[in-house]
């Protein structure tokens, strides 16, 4: 459970850095639709830590001959990624509450200039879809967000991952002569 308590605020601060730089470089302000590419990162950081922790809780048994079997590997990707997005839940409360309240508004503006450019929807039809996203941008309703998907993402990472930490039993058989 320690590792996974570890782990877990470890994914979220790696997270919430890229949170906070995004918004530094203006990539959730006023540079939304180049800073698209910059989300990446809020993935591949959080798996590499809970790869990283789901080898610590293999490599941190007492004893290191003894089986790690897959169950016990993804058990540990679903703790890790519980512990992830509760800590994660908070900073993104917090960013977007007191360090980028307008998000939603330049969000907003974004998806209204790209489904624009597209020209499919009529301006009736973009002002609905703008406000329904709106909605669900708010801090409180992506931080429950953070909360539910986080550890149904990290298990389903986990499962992949989870194949190459696993250990099989040691072979205790003794061949006879």
């Amino acid at each position: 459970m320690k590792n996974s308590l570890l782990f877990g605020a470890i994914s979220a601060v790696a997270s919430s850095a890229v949170y906070l730089i995004a918004f530094l470089l203006g990539y959730q302000t006023t540079n939304i639709a180049h800073g698209q590419w910059f989300s990446l990162l809020g993935f591949i950081l959080p798996l590499v830590v809970l790869y990283l922790g789901m080898r610590e809780a293999r490599e941190s048994r007492s004893d290191q001959s003894a089986a790690y079997p897959y169950s016990q590997a993804v058990l540990s990707s679903l703790t890790i990624s519980i512990f992830a997005g509760l800590f994660a839940a908070v900073y993104i409360y917090i960013h977007f509450t007191f360090i980028n309240p307008n998000f939603v508004q330049y969000y907003g503006e974004f998806t209204r200039t790209k489904l624009e450019t597209v020209g499919k929807m009529t301006p009736e039809q973009i002002d609905t879809t703008v406000r329904m996203q709106a909605k669900f941008m708010g801090p409180v309703i992506q931080a429950v967000f953070t909360i539910i998907f986080a550890p149904i993402i990290g298990t389903i990472e986990g499962l992949i991952l989870a194949i190459f930490i696993k250990r099989p039993a040691a072979d205790t058989t003794v061949q006879s002569v």
